[in-house]
């Protein structure tokens, strides 16, 4: 099945973040301080106040081109993302930092970039746009435990004030699920099955440096 493909391709890649990326090796090796998590945070933030824009403008795009179980489906996902944008501020409240983005340097340029990437799916294609949260959601299930567990324990950051990253890792184990009935039902050919995993490199490339990124803030 090509959800097993793609849920593979994801696996492989969550191994090669712990094994390689900067952000996931000082996580291990307890180095991540409080303003490399801040910088993190404040960068969920910048992505999650865009979630429901990009599914109400996907939801919208998808019915102009006749795609009616699609935009369901972003319908319904605006449901169960709606607010989550609350436990981010409150993590970083947390940790004493103000939510504002106060210069553009806080900002990774690899989370720009995915998020201009996102844009060109949710006003083209809106298909692929499901394979970008696919790709999210799974990472961070897979991602979730062991990089709570290393920033709490090894980085002596207490993982109440990552609730963000903690709630999707329990959340997304259900939307998971939702996500790979999708692509049994839409992706329904060789030449969509090819775009997808374009989009999964894509995406997995620009979160790959955007971790990176977060962990050159000493």
């Amino acid at each position: 099945m090509f959800g097993e493909d793609i849920k593979r391709e994801i696996e492989v890649f969550t191994q090669h973040f712990f094994d390689k990326n900067p952000f996931a090796c000082k996580a291990k090796q307890g180095e991540l301080t409080k303003n490399h998590i801040a910088r993190y945070l404040k960068n969920i933030l910048y992505s999650i106040e865009f979630t429901p824009i990009h599914l109400k403008a996907a939801s919208s795009r998808s019915r102009e081109l006749g795609l009616n179980n699609i935009a369901q489906f972003m319908d319904d996902k605006y449901i169960e993302e709606f607010g989550h944008d609350k436990w981010v501020k409150s993590d970083l409240s947390k940790l004493g930092v103000n939510s504002e983005i106060q210069n553009n340097n806080e900002l990774t340029q690899g989370m720009v970039e995915l998020m201009k990437f996102v844009e060109s799916l949710v006003y083209g294609e809106t298909l692929y746009y499901i394979a970008y949260i696919t790709f999210v959601e799974y990472f961070t299930v897979l991602a979730a435990p062991e990089l709570l567990d290393c920033i709490e324990n090894k980085c002596e950051i207490p993982r109440s004030s990552l609730t963000v990253v903690a709630n999707h890792g329990e959340l997304d184990k259900i939307h998971i699920e939702d996500d790979l009935k999708a692509i049994a039902k839409f992706v329904d050919s060789p030449e969509k099955s090819s775009e997808f995993i374009k989009v999964i490199r894509k995406t997995a490339e620009l979160v790959y440096l955007h971790f990176s990124e977060c962990a050159e803030l000493a």
